[in-house]
Formats: C-alpha cells, sequence, structure tokens
C-alpha cells in the first residue's frame, strides 16, 4: 500500500511542472485578452495615443501600440524644450554651415534633392572626437534648429534582461520614429551599444544588433524614409563596421583653435560684468589644448574669484540669518530668466588677472594636442 502511495505521489510530483506552466499559460492568455478586449483597457490606450498625436501634432489618426507608447514615453523629447541653439555654440561656424547643409536641408527641404539620386539624404550621422568638445550640444542643436521629432536613445531604453524583450524595443522605437517622421535618433556614446562583434558576445547582444541594423537599413526599409540616426563618440575606432557604414556622414569635432576658442570667450562671457583690462585675445592665446567644456570651467572658476575675495573682506556675509534671508528673498526677474541678477554691492568685476590664476585651479582635461592627435587617427581609420 505503501508503494502504489509512493508511486502516486511521484507522479504527481512528475506532473507539477507541466501543470504550473499551463496554469501560467492560462493566466498569461487572460491578461493579454483583457488588454485587448476590455473597454477600459483599450479606451486607456486610446487616451494615451492620442496624447500623443497632439503631443508632436499629428493630425491624421496613427495607431499606436502599449509597448509603442511606453518606448515613445520615455526616449522622446520635445525639440521645443531644448535650450542649444547654433548661435548658443561658438567656435564652430564652419562645422555647422556643413551640418545645416547634410541634416537641415533634407528634413527641411526635401524638395530640392528629390530631382537626383545623388542628393538623397544619408541615414546616419556620426559626431566623434575627443571629450567635451561640444558633440552632443551640437547633435541637440541640430533638433532645435529642425524642430522634428527627437528620440533620445539610451541603453536602459533599448536593453532588458528578459529574452526577446530588447528586440522588441528596438522594433518599437523604430515604429515610433517612422510614424513621427521627419525624425532624428539620437544615441550618444554611440559606441557603447555597438562595439565592433566578436565570438563572446551574448546572444541577447548579436540578437540586439542584428535588429536594430534590420531596422535602420534592411530589405524593408522604404528610400522614401526620413529618420536620421544621430550617434556621438570619442572612440569611434571600437565601433562595429557594419554600424559605420549606416553612418553615411561622419565629422570630426576637435579642439577649438585660437580663433576658435575667442569665439567660445566671447560667448561665454557675453553677459557677465568685465573688467576693462579683460583681453579676450590674449586669453584665447593662453588657453591652447583646452576644450569648449575646459573653458566654460576656466570662466567659471575665473568669475568665483571676486566673489571668494568679497566674503573674505565681508566676514558677516557667512553669518547663518544672512544666508538664510538671501535664500528666501524674492528673485528678481532677470534671476529667473536669461539675464543675470544684480551684482551684489562692493563687489568688484572680473579681471584679468583672474584668469591667470584660474589657469592654475583649471588645467586643460586633454594634454598636449600630440595626444589629442590620437583621436584624429582613430577617426580617419574609422571612416576609412
Amino acid at each position: 500500500m505503501a508503494s502504489v502511495g509512493a508511486a502516486h505521489g511521484s507522479r504527481i510530483y512528475r506532473l507539477l511542472p507541466d501543470l504550473m506552466l499551463s496554469s501560467l499559460a492560462t493566466v498569461c492568455t487572460a491578461m493579454l485578452l483583457n488588454r485587448l478586449f476590455n473597454p477600459k483597457s483599450r479606451a486607456r490606450l486610446d487616451a494615451e495615443a492620442e496624447r500623443l498625436r497632439n503631443r508632436f501634432g499629428i493630425a491624421r489618426k496613427v495607431p499606436f501600440s502599449a509597448m509603442e507608447i511606453q518606448v515613445a514615453e520615455s526616449v522622446c523629447v520635445d525639440a521645443a524644450q531644448l535650450e542649444v541653439t547654433f548661435e548658443s555654440i561658438g567656435g564652430q561656424s564652419s562645422l555647422i554651415g556643413q551640418l545645416r547643409e547634410a541634416v537641415l536641408l533634407p528634413l527641411l527641404r526635401p524638395d530640392l534633392l528629390t530631382h537626383s539620386k545623388l542628393l538623397q539624404p544619408t541615414r546616419g550621422l556620426l559626431l566623434h572626437g575627443p571629450p567635451g568638445t561640444g558633440k552632443t550640444m551640437l547633435a541637440k542643436a541640430i533638433a532645435k534648429e529642425a524642430g522634428c521629432a527627437f528620440l533620445n536613445v539610451n541603453p536602459s531604453s533599448m536593453l532588458s534582461k528578459w529574452y526577446g524583450e530588447s528586440q522588441k524595443r528596438v522594433a518599437a522605437i523604430w515604429s515610433v520614429a517612422h510614424k513621427l517622421e521627419p525624425s532624428l535618433l539620437f544615441v550618444d556614446e554611440i559606441d557603447c551599444l555597438f562595439r565592433e562583434r566578436s565570438k563572446s558576445d551574448h546572444e541577447a547582444t548579436a540578437s540586439f544588433q542584428s535588429e536594430w541594423m534590420t531596422h535602420w537599413d534592411g530589405l524593408l526599409t522604404k528610400e522614401s524614409s526620413r529618420v536620421l540616426v544621430i550617434g556621438t563618440t570619442n572612440r569611434p575606432n571600437v565601433l562595429d563596421p557594419a554600424i559605420r557604414r549606416r553612418l553615411g556622414r561622419q565629422f570630426f569635432v576637435g579642439l577649438p583653435e585660437r580663433e576658435q576658442r575667442g569665439g567660445i570667450l566671447a560667448l561665454l562671457l557675453r553677459d557677465e560684468p568685465l573688467a576693462e583690462d579683460v583681453d579676450l585675445d590674449e586669453l584665447a592665446r593662453i588657453t591652447h589644448g583646452y576644450s569648449g567644456s575646459d573653458l566654460k570651467e576656466l570662466c567659471r572658476a575665473a568669475a568665483m574669484l571676486p566673489v571668494r575675495e568679497h566674503l573674505c573682506n565681508n566676514p558677516a556675509a557667512y553669518a547663518r540669518s544672512n544666508v538664510v534671508a538671501a535664500a528666501v528673498a524674492p528673485k528678481s526677474n532677470g534671476s529667473a530668466g536669461g539675464a543675470p541678477a544684480q551684482r551684489p554691492s562692493g563687489m568688484r568685476h572680473v579681471r584679468q588677472q583672474d584668469f591667470r590664476d584660474a589657469l592654475l585651479l583649471v588645467p586643460p582635461t586633454h594634454a598636449p594636442r600630440e595626444e589629442v592627435a590620437v583621436f584624429h587617427d582613430a577617426s580617419d581609420g574609422a571612416a576609412s
């Protein structure tokens, strides 16, 4: 009798995994049917899709799936909210002219290029060069000037630990990009997602990259598609060759030359109260090897020196009561918007010596231009 009970129990244990899988499949099917046919769920999905269409000014009744809405909420950026324009980027006038021709012209005036197959717009653009040279700012300025849909793609929005989920997200991102076209797909630090493939790569990584390239420039990709991929990197040599081939236009964003540094400094200091002895030409000469972000930090450090001197000469300014009073005081119109607030009484203007002292506090992040040449050599290798 005991042996019969044991055999019966063993049989139940063997059937238990099948019963669990069957129950799980039933629950998943019920949830899917509820999502598809439940009027409340359907109405909520339609409302979210309508809100997305209104956000991007789509007049026609374009359908959006639940996955597409989820992806759009996480990656779509309203270009009108971007504060960067080409006018706010100094020292890159030549490059900006090339970007206007390569990107904005096909997006805003495609009628000027349709008469020739040689003038068809590129599907990809790469901005590469040392860190801090303004690659991301240029991409934001392109989106702002174009005024089209801007999808900021990052690893967290595409990669998933669940098998097959990453491919679904990639398909959803591209579907949203096509429905909102003309649109820009921006991938910052693109080498993190699309480095050169090797035999040691995980299967999910290879599947993800293949899915992306299929939607980007595959057999089913329409020639009339107006979706542009913009990538930025400081390591173009580690990009996968198939990705580099699809990035048809590649622009090197290097360290600014003396004249360009002068333009950047003039832009950074245009609203700052400067002493009469400040010589921007000399500052441009002595900041050899500084990137745009380095120059911004240099100006910030120089502007802080008068504040530090003012506090040393007025110890009472450190009193807690004064600090709290200043913190809760109503802000002037200038401090909340573009123009700076009124300068504290008794604080001097920024002098030339402040910039010389700031040079010791903020050295260039890139040494020597000989080392920076490595970036240019790597870029040449990537383009070839």
